[in-house]
């Protein structure tokens, strides 16, 4: 298992497009630095809003890309077959498989974003709201990459990340679907309500959320990690029995 997470930590290393991403990142937080140079009158909410805006979509869409890529790969070219003869238990090469592309995910965000606060601090002061609210990116990142995997065992490449999006654009629109009176109430049981997780806007003007709603917050993303882990447990099950 410790192989394979490691092997998937390299080569994700070497991806092309990851490295297009870290590098927007970086310069997207100098670009808000420089955006607020222009401004008058609240040039720390430009930096916040712009800076943790695009870095906070990056990270996003680096999840969905994860994802639906790693998903499938080893069942479509069949080398899934050489790790299966190999003494190791179906659920720890499952672990091995999910694990080294997640804990690619949560270094990148959390490096990056730390150093996002650290940069914000200096350059005004250090806020535990944002510190906070980088934990909550961090969580619902960890959520869409659960979500695309999931996603990903069932469809292809490219169907599964318009799958995925779709769902996610869903959640995002929870707070304004549930209040039509067309919308019946176990909608919200299908899939996460991604609205739970805006708190910029609270950030953007200091405004800090009760500690009630950061518990909530936190215990609703992590029951549906673990909900979309063992689905796609048993979905992995279910493949590898099939190549035999």
């Amino acid at each position: 298992m410790k192989s394979l997470i490691f092997l998937d930590c390299y080569r994700l290393f070497s991806d092309k497009i990851l490295k297009k991403i870290l590098i927007f990142a970086l310069l997207s937080v100098f670009l808000a630095l420089g955006l607020k140079e222009v401004t008058y009158g609240v040039p720390h909410r430009i930096f916040l809003d712009l800076g943790l805006g695009i870095l906070h979509w990056l990270f996003l869409f680096s999840a969905f890309y994860l994802g639906q890529k790693y998903a499938r790969e080893g069942f479509e070219n069949k080398s899934m077959i050489l790790y299966k003869v190999r003494p190791i238990s179906t659920f720890s090469l499952f672990l091995g498989k999910i694990l080294g592309p997640l804990l690619f995910l949560c270094s990148l965000c959390f490096f990056t974003l730390l150093s996002f606060w650290l940069f914000y601090g200096l350059l005004y002061s250090y806020s535990f709201f944002l510190l906070k609210g980088i934990g909550i990116i961090l969580l619902e990142s960890v959520l869409c990459y659960m979500l695309s995997f999931f996603v990903g065992l069932n469809f292809q490449q490219g169907v599964s990340l318009l799958i995925s999006s779709a769902c996610f654009f869903i959640g995002k629109s929870f707070s304004f679907i549930l209040k039509q009176d067309f919308s019946p109430a176990w909608i919200g049981a299908l899939f996460p309500d991604f609205s739970r997780f805006e708190f910029k806007q609270h950030l953007l003007y200091q405004q800090d959320l009760p500690l009630f709603w950061w518990l909530v917050t936190t215990l609703y993303g992590l029951i549906w990690i673990v909900i979309f882990f063992f689905l796609s447990f048993i979905l992995f099950r279910k493949k590898i029995s099939q190549l035999f």
